[in-house]
C-alpha cells in the first residue's frame, strides 16, 4: 500500500487471519490517506477453490479498470505509478532472483513452469493492469471450477496483451524464504528489533505500532501501560491486536555513552520506589512459584522439543550437570518470596529511551503481565535480572550475528562479542545491588532462568545460544 499514492482505492479480500490483516491494512490506509474496501473469501480453506474464487468474491468492486497486485510481490513505487497510467491489459514480468514455479507467457496461455534466473523466458510476477469488464468476469466465472488457481490470468485479453519487463533489481518475490530474507535486508528498520514470529513493531509517521497475534497480550499491555504511566508512553489501543503511542525523541540506553548508566540507576531507584523499602522478601507467593518454576520448566520442555537430542554435559570445555538435574536443585521456594515494587518486566537497555542526556527516561515494551497480574507491581529481582541479561546479550550484536554456538552430542560451545561499555555497566549494576543490600546471587540466578525461558521463543541458532548460556550460568550458580 505504501507503493501507491494518496487517494488510491484498494480492494482486499480477507481469508486466513483476515481480521488481523484488516486491522493493519486499515491503519496503513488511514496513515496514507487511502481508501480500502474489505471482502471475504473461504477459498484458502476449501481444497476445491483458489485464486479464481478469491477474485469472484471481490467482483462487485472490480467492474472497471484495476491493478491486480499479489501480496508477495514487492516492486518500486515508480513501477506502480507507471502501471496506474497505462492501458489494460498489461502484465509485468521479470527474471526471479532464485528458482521456483512461476507462470510464463506462451502464446495465449500462462502455464506454470520452473523458472530460474538463467531462464530465457521471464516469470509473471503477479502484477497486472486489468480491464474488469464483462468479458473478463465471464471468463473467470466459466472456468473457476476447472481452473481454480489460474486467477486473473483466465480473463486476460491475450490478443492485445502488453508486457512490461523489469530488471532483476526491481522485483523481489517475498513468497519464498530467500526472497523474504532479501527484502528484510533491503528494507531493514533503523531501530534494532529482534525478529519474532508472533509480533512486530513498526514506525509509521510519528507513531510506533505494536502488533501481536495474541489479543490477550495486547489487552494486558494496554492495561499495564495505564498503571505504569508516565514511566511508559501514553498508549492507545488501535484494534484487538494493535496498540500505538507517539514515537519518543531520544536514544536507546544501549546507544548512549558510558556515564549515562549512573543516571539510569538513580531513575530506577525512583521508579522502583527503593528508598525506605523493606528489602526483606515477602512470604512465598503461589503465583510467583508458578511464574518462576512452572514457566521455566515449560519453556525448557519447549526448547527440548526443538532440540530433542540435547543432552549436554560439557559447555566450553567445562563439565556441567544435565539441565534437568540442575532444575531440580533450583531453590524455587526462595525465588517465589518476592520483593514487591513497581515493575517493568523487560528492562533490556534497548527498551529504555534516554531523553535530554539522561534528564529523563521512558520505558518501552513493558511486560504484559507479571505472574498473571496486570497491575504495575511485581518482583524487583525480575527487573534486575532483565537488565543483567540485556547487558550480556546486546541486540545489535545479535542482529549482526556476532555470536557463535555449536551443539554436538553431549558437548556445547558458545561465544558472543561482549560490549565493553555494557561490561562496565554490569559492574555498576552489581555495585548498586550491593549498596542497596539486595541479593546478588538471586539476581544472577533469575538471569540464568530468563535465558532458559526465552530460548524457545527465538529463531535458530540464536535459540541454542541462549539456552547454552542459561545452562552454563545456572550450573555456575548451583554447583
Amino acid at each position: 500500500m505504501d507503493l501507491y499514492p494518496q487517494n488510491t482505492k484498494f480492494v482486499i479480500c480477507l481469508g486466513f487471519h483476515g481480521e488481523k490483516i484488516k486491522q493493519v491494512a486499515s491503519l496503513i490506509a488511514r496513515e496514507n490517506q487511502q481508501e480500502v474496501i474489505f471482502t471475504t473469501t473461504n477459498s484458502w480453506d476449501d481444497p476445491k477453490k483458489g485464486l479464481s474464487n478469491t477474485l469472484l468474491d471481490s467482483m462487485d468492486f472490480l467492474n472497471s479498470e484495476f491493478i491486480f497486485h499479489a501480496v508477495d510481490t514487492l516492486v518500486t513505487e515508480k513501477i506502480c505509478k507507471n502501471l496506474l497510467n497505462i492501458t489494460p491489459d498489461t502484465i509485468v514480468v521479470a527474471k526471479p532472483l532464485n528458482s521456483g514455479e512461476y507462470r510464463i507467457l506462451i502464446g495465449n496461455e500462462m502455464p506454470k513452469k520452473h523458472v530460474s534466473p538463467n531462464s530465457d523466458i521471464p516469470a509473471y510476477i503477479g502484477l497486472a493492469k486489468i480491464n474488469g469488464n464483462k468479458k473478463f468476469w465471464d471468463a473467470i466465472q466459466l472456468n473457476a471450477k476447472i481452473r481454480p488457481e489460474d486467477g486473473e490470468t483466465i480473463g486476460l485479453n491475450f490478443q492485445n496483451l502488453k508486457v512490461v519487463t523489469l530488471t532483476d533489481e526491481e522485483w523481489i518475490d517475498t513468497g519464498n524464504v530467500i526472497g523474504l530474507q532479501i527484502a528484510q535486508k533491503k528494507y531493514k528498520q533503523t531501530d534494532i528489533i529482534l525478529e519474532r514470529t508472533n509480533e512486530a513493531i513498526w514506525n509509521i509517521g510519528s507513531k510506533m505500532y505494536k502488533f501481536h497475534l495474541d489479543e490477550k497480550f495486547i489487552n494486558n499491555r494496554v492495561a499495564r501501560a495505564k498503571s505504569l504511566y508516565p514511566y511508559v508512553p501514553d498508549v492507545k489501543k488501535e484494534g484487538m491486536n494493535l496498540y500505538s503511542y507517539e514515537r519518543i525523541g531520544g536514544y536507546t540506553l544501549s546507544s548512549c555513552n558510558l556515564n549515562i548508566f549512573e543516571k539510569f540507576l538513580k531513575f530506577l531507584t525512583e521508579f522502583w520506589g527503593l528508598k525506605g523499602i523493606n528489602n526483606s522478601p515477602q512470604s512465598e507467593s503461589t503465583e510467583y512459584r508458578e511464574f518462576y518454576e512452572e514457566k521455566t520448566k515449560s519453556r525448557v520442555a519447549e526448547f527440548l522439543v526443538q532440540r530433542s537430542d540435547y543432552n549436554v554435559i560439557k559447555i566450553n570445555g567445562k563439565k556441567v550437570e544435565r539441565i534437568e538435574d540442575l532444575l531440580l536443585r533450583v531453590p524455587w521456594v526462595s525465588l517465589s518470596k518476592i520483593t514487591r515494587v513497581r515493575c517493568h518486566g523487560d528492562l533490556h537497555p534497548d527498551n529504555v529511551i534516554v531523553i535530554n542526556s539522561g534528564e529523563d527516561f521512558k520505558l518501552l515494551d513493558w511486560r504484559q503481565d507479571l505472574a498473571g497480574s496486570v497491575s504495575a507491581f511485581g518482583d524487583l529481582y525480575y527487573d534486575i535480572a532483565k537488565i543483567w541479561h540485556g547487558l550480556i546479550v546486546d541486540h545489535r550484536t545479535v542482529s549482526e550475528n556476532r555470536f557463535k554456538v555449536n551443539i554436538c552430542k553431549m558437548k556445547g560451545t558458545y561465544d558472543i562479542d561482549l560490549v565493553d561499555k555494557k561490561i562496565a555497566w554490569l559492574a555498576e549494576l552489581k555495585e548498586y545491588i550491593s549498596i542497596n543490600s539486595l541479593d546478588l546471587v538471586k539476581s544472577e540466578l533469575i538471569t540464568a532462568l530468563i535465558f532458559l525461558n526465552i530460548a524457545a521463543l527465538h529463531h535458530h541458532p540464536y535459540n541454542e545460544f541462549l539456552f547454552l548460556l542459561g545452562h552454563d550460568m545456572l550450573n555456575n550458580i548451583i554447583i
